[in-house]
C-alpha cells in the first residue's frame, strides 16, 4: 500500500467515510470515493468545499425548529384601555402610557395576530402606531410575524364639547372654572370664546357677569338644572349647550316723605325702611326691562299711610312697569312718640367699682325733642357693667360691655354704646367710634387714643397693634394725631387688617392722647359683621419709667355694614 502524502496512520474515517487529514496544498479536502482504499492504483480523492457544504446541509435537512419573533404592546396617551390578540398571547392594559398584564409573547415568524383595542369608560382609542405598522385607527390591526415587532396603542381621555349661548336684550359676560368659556353676549349674539372642550366627568361652573345697566335674568338648556342667576355648575357627561340671559335693566327708588313704616316690593328687591321720613334698607333695586314690580306700603303701629307720589299716586298698591328708570316716594303719618333716640356719652369709660351716668335724648318725627321720655336700659354684659333703671352703669369688673337704651312709644327707638370698666387709676387704649354700624362704602376717621385719664403718670412709650376685619373695613391713610405724637407706623400688612404703633418721648404726655388717626371706607357688602380691635405690649410712664401695662385695658369695638 502507498501511503497517502497527506494523511498519517493515525487517520480516521468520519462519521460519513471522510479522513479528518491535513490541508492539501491546493485546498481540497480528502474524500472517500467508494474504492478501497488499500487496492493498489487507487487512492483517496479529493472534492471541493460547496461539495462538502452541500453534503452538510442535506444532512441537517428536516432537523430545524420553526423561529419564533416577539410581539410587544405599548401603551401611550392620557386614557386607560386594553389590547388582546387573536391568536391568543396579548393581553395588556395601559392606563396614561403605562401597561400592565402580558404586553409581550412570541409567535411563529409568518404568523398573522390580530390586536384588538378596547377603551375603558370615559376613554377612546385614538390609533396604531410602530415601525412598519399600517393600521387604520378604528379598527382591528393585522401584524404580520416576519420579525420582532413593537405596537403602540393610543387611548386618550374622553371629551365634550361646552357651548354657550346667549339670550336677551341686554348684555354680559360668562367664564368657567376649569377656564376655557369666556363669552360675551349682546343682545343674544355672541363673542368671544364661547365653545371649549372638557374632559369627560369635569364640573364645570360657569358665571354670569352682567354688564352696567344689564341683569342677569337665568340659565337654560337641556338638562341644565341651575335655578336663579348664580354661578351654574354643569357636568360634562355629554356635550353641553348652555344660554345665558341678559335683559336691559332699569333702577327703582324709594324714598321717604315723612313718618314711619316700611315699603317692599314683589319681586322681592326693595325692602326699604322709613323713619321720619330717612330712608335705611335695600331702598334701591333694578328690574328687567318690562318687569312689572308692585310696591305695598306697610305703616308701623300707631301709623297711618299717607300716599304715594312721584311715579304712583294715591294709597293703594303702587304697579310699576320697568320700561324706565323710576322713583316713588312714600310718606306715612306718625306714629306719636319717639322715632329717634340717642344714648352717650360714647364711649363711656368707669372705673371697676365706681359707677358713672348716661343721657338720653328722645326726638319725634318732627325733630321735636321728647321731655322725659320712657326709656328702658340692658346692660349685654352685666358680669362687667351692670346699669340701673334710670342709666347709671356700675362698672363690676375690668372689661368692656354693650349698654342699649329702648324709648316707649312710636316705634321704639334704641341706641347702644360701649361701656368700658378700667382698673382705678389705670390707662385706657381705646378709639373715638360711636357706633356699631356704617352704610357701605363710608369712609371715616377713627382715633386711637391712650386715655391716661386720673392716673400721676404721663405716657412715655407704648407700643399698639390695631388689627380689623377686612370685609369690614378698608385702611385708606393714617396721620398723626392731635396731642403732638409723631408715632412710627409699619402699615406692611394693612391690606390684611393689621396696623403696628410705636413712640417714645422722654418728655411724655397726660390726659387723653391721641396716639394716630387712621381713615377707613366701610366694606361694599352689607350685612358683614366684624371687630376692631387694640392690643398693647408696653405702656411705660414718662421718667418714672413705671410698667403700666398690667393696669392698662384695650377695647375690642364691634362693628357691622349694612
Amino acid at each position: 500500500m502507498v501511503p497517502d502524502p497527506y494523511c498519517s496512520q493515525t487517520d480516521r474515517l468520519g462519521t460519513r467515510g471522510a479522513k479528518s487529514c491535513g490541508s492539501p496544498p491546493y485546498g481540497h479536502t480528502p474524500i472517500h470515493t467508494g474504492k478501497h482504499a488499500d487496492s493498489p492504483g487507487h487512492r483517496w480523492q479529493t472534492a471541493t468545499l460547496s461539495t462538502v457544504i452541500a453534503v452538510a446541509l442535506a444532512a441537517c435537512k428536516g432537523t430545524e425548529s420553526p423561529r419564533q419573533f416577539t410581539l410587544t404592546v405599548q401603551g401611550a396617551g392620557s386614557g386607560t384601555g386594553r389590547v388582546t390578540s387573536a391568536p391568543a398571547g396579548i393581553n395588556c392594559t395601559t392606563t396614561a402610557g403605562s401597561t400592565s398584564g402580558t404586553c409581550t409573547t412570541s409567535y411563529t415568524g409568518g404568523t398573522s395576530v390580530t390586536l384588538t383595542a378596547t377603551p375603558a369608560a370615559g376613554a377612546v382609542f385614538s390609533g396604531w402606531n410602530g415601525s412598519g405598522i399600517t393600521c387604520a385607527s378604528s379598527r382591528p390591526c393585522v401584524v404580520t410575524m416576519d420579525q420582532a415587532r413593537s405596537v403602540s396603542a393610543t387611548f386618550g381621555q374622553q371629551q365634550f364639547m361646552l357651548t354657550v349661548q346667549g339670550a336677551g336684550t341686554g348684555t354680559g359676560s360668562v367664564t368657567s372654572a376649569p377656564p376655557g368659556i369666556n363669552c360675551t353676549s349682546s343682545a343674544g349674539t355672541t363673542s368671544g370664546t364661547c365653545a371649549a372642550t372638557y374632559v369627560g366627568g369635569t364640573f364645570v361652573t360657569l358665571t354670569a357677569t352682567p354688564a352696567a345697566g344689564t341683569v342677569a335674568s337665568g340659565w337654560s338648556g337641556s338638562g341644565i338644572g341651575c335655578p336663579g342667576t348664580g354661578p351654574c355648575t354643569v357636568t360634562m357627561d355629554q356635550a353641553r349647550t348652555v344660554t345665558a340671559t341678559f335683559g336691559r335693566s332699569f333702577a327703582l327708588t324709594v324714598q321717604g316723605g315723612g313718618g314711619t313704616g316700611a315699603v317692599t316690593s314683589s319681586p322681592g328687591g326693595i325692602d326699604c325702611t322709613i323713619r321720619a321720613g330717612t330712608t335705611s334698607g335695600t331702598c334701591r333695586a333694578s328690574y328687567i326691562s318690562g318687569t312689572l314690580v308692585t310696591l305695598a306700603a306697610t305703616p308701623v303701629p300707631g301709623a297711618d299711610f299717607g300716599g304715594w307720589s312721584g311715579a304712583c299716586t294715591g294709597t293703594g298698591s303702587c304697579v310699576l312697569d320697568m320700561t324706565a328708570d323710576r322713583a316713588v316716594t312714600a310718606t306715612f303719618i306718625g306714629p306719636v312718640g319717639p322715632t329717634v333716640l340717642v344714648l352717650t356719652p360714647k364711649p363711656l369709660i368707669v372705673d371697676a367699682g365706681a359707677a358713672a351716668g348716661t343721657t338720653v335724648t328722645a326726638k319725634d318725627e318732627s325733630g321735636s325733642t321728647i321731655p322725659n321720655p320712657t326709656v328702658t336700659y340692658v346692660s349685654r354684659n352685666s358680669s362687667v357693667a351692670s346699669v340701673s333703671g334710670t342709666g347709671t352703669v356700675s362698672g363690676v369688673t375690668r372689661g368692656q360691655a354693650i349698654v342699649v337704651a329702648t324709648a316707649q312709644g312710636g316705634i321704639n327707638p334704641s341706641d347702644s354704646l360701649l361701656a368700658v370698666v378700667a382698673v382705678p387709676g389705670g390707662p385706657v387704649l381705646i378709639t373715638d367710634i360711636a357706633q356699631f354700624s356704617y352704610k357701605t362704602d363710608t369712609v371715616f376717621t377713627v382715633t386711637v387714643i391712650m386715655d391716661m385719664r386720673s392716673s400721676a403718670e404721663l405716657l412715655g412709650s407704648t407700643s399698639v397693634n390695631v388689627t380689623w376685619d377686612p370685609s369690614v373695613l378698608v385702611y385708606q391713610a393714617h396721620a398723626d394725631g392731635g396731642s403732638g405724637v409723631s408715632p412710627a407706623v409699619n402699615t406692611s400688612y394693612a391690606p390684611s387688617g393689621l396696623l403696628t404703633l410705636t413712640m417714645a418721648d422722654a418728655n411724655g404726655f397726660g390726659g387723653r392722647v391721641e396716639l394716630l388717626r387712621i381713615t377707613f371706607s366701610a366694606g361694599s357688602a352689607s350685612g358683614n359683621t366684624g371687630q376692631l380691635s387694640l392690643a398693647t405690649s408696653e405702656v411705660t410712664g414718662a421718667g418714672t419709667f413705671t410698667d403700666l401695662l398690667a393696669r392698662t385695658v384695650a377695647v375690642t369695638q364691634p362693628l357691622s355694614t349694612r
